[in-house]
């Protein structure tokens, strides 16, 4: 038995169903850990390369000198209070705070934080990459106007420490 105002009800929820999105849920998968940085790249949901990434190279999570840990986090879109720039903000990053996504060309310009670049590229001092600000423009793009995101980070080599 359907009551008049149930029906109308049903109508409404189902047409609610049809705006939701999907959250976005983007891999990091780490190429390359060299003494200078970590090299990686950013795929979206169906596994379709956004673009490369740089990042300090790991040492053992130490603030402002490590990329962060392997792992899934949740992103969100925020502003820099200095600069008012864009940036996705990483949250719950074991041991680490302010850790961001945003524009930068070589990893000793990171804190620990994640660069999006458009390719890598050997500068005079180091390896880095180019084109930042165009991959960072592709990865918000992407995001297709959702406010936050999650990021799976997975390393494709196995890290072995050296003597």
């Amino acid at each position: 038995m359907v009551f008049i105002g149930q029906e109308g009800k049903r109508k409404k929820e189902k047409g609610k169903r049809k705006k939701e999105r999907r959250m976005k849920i983007y891999k990091l998968i780490r190429v390359s850990y060299t003494k200078a940085g970590t090299y990686g790249v950013l795929l979206d949901n169906e596994g379709n390369p956004i673009c490369c990434t740089i990042e300090p190279p790991w040492k053992d999570n130490q603030i402002n000198v490590s990329c962060i840990p392997c792992g899934f986090y949740h992103c969100h879109r925020t502003r820099r209070i200095k600069s008012n720039r864009e940036v996705l903000m990483l949250e719950n990053v074991f041991g680490r705070t302010l850790i961001q996504i945003h524009v930068a060309n070589l990893p000793s310009e990171l804190k620990g934080c994640i660069a999006p670049v458009t390719y890598w590229k050997k500068f005079k001092s180091e390896q880095g990459g180019g084109e930042s600000t165009k991959a960072f423009n592709k990865l918000m793009n992407s995001l297709e106007g959702h406010l936050s995101l999650f990021i799976y980070i997975q390393t494709s080599i196995s890290i072995h420490k050296t003597s």
